[in-house]
């Protein structure tokens, strides 16, 4: 009998899910796109978001009509230029009876939510980063006194890394107006890596043809005076 009793309110909870979806969160978003914001219920004839609270709570009050897509309901929302939570709230009329609905959803510079485990992998990783930023920072210098053209290839090094770590500064500052800024740094630093890249390519190149000549010379020189 209590077996039967469990599987009689088992079986419920799985219609009343099946019927109307509950989500608390909807997931997190880039700032200044369009979003779709869904209702699934499948036995309601409508859904109306009725008001959207801005982070400020900055209330946006209507009486939405979602455009129905199979058991989906849905409401193209664009005013997402504010960073922080955004709580929707509904109504629909399931299975004929009025009932409510409420979720949320996040929106910053990236679009991208990092959580608090991500981010200390990421922090882990930047700190030997940094680490070897500086170990390419004294390698350049010990090379560079004994003229040696490995100091150019350490020097190299330094905006690799550079650059890997200001990218992951951004990631983990996703959540943040930081993220922009960073970023910018993020890409004079990698453009700057491209073209320190090309010119120690064309001092390498030319270091090469130079030491052939004088290679060259000196075989020739060797040469004239075997004879």
């Amino acid at each position: 009998m209590k077996k039967t009793i469990y599987l009689v309110f088992l079986l419920f909870f799985v219609i009343i899910n099946g019927v109307f979806a509950v989500q608390e969160t909807l997931g997190t978003f880039k700032n200044g796109e369009c979003i779709d914001l869904l209702q699934t219920c499948a036995t309601c004839s409508y859904v109306n978001f009725t008001s959207i609270v801005l982070p400020d709570s900055t209330i946006i009050s209507g009486d939405f009509e979602g455009t129905k897509i199979g058991p989906t309901y849905n409401y193209t929302f664009c005013n997402t230029s504010m960073l922080g939570t955004y709580t929707v709230n509904g109504i629909a009329d399931l299975e004929g009876t009025l009932d409510s609905f409420s979720y949320y959803f996040n929106i910053n510079p990236s679009g991208t939510y990092i959580n608090q485990g991500t981010a200390t992998i990421f922090i882990s990783v930047i700190s030997i980063l940094i680490i070897l930023i500086l170990v390419c920072v004294y390698l350049t210098k010990f090379f560079a006194e004994r003229e040696s053209g490995m100091a150019e290839f350490f020097f190299i090094g330094i905006f690799i890394f550079m650059a890997t770590t200001i990218r992951l500064s951004a990631i983990i500052t996703s959540n943040t107006v930081a993220y922009n800024i960073i970023n910018i740094i993020y890409r004079v630093v990698l453009y700057t890596l491209y073209f320190l890249f090309l010119v120690i390519l064309v001092r390498l190149t030319m270091r090469a043809v130079k030491n052939k000549k004088v290679k060259d010379s000196a075989d020739d020189a060797y040469g004239d005076n075997i004879f």
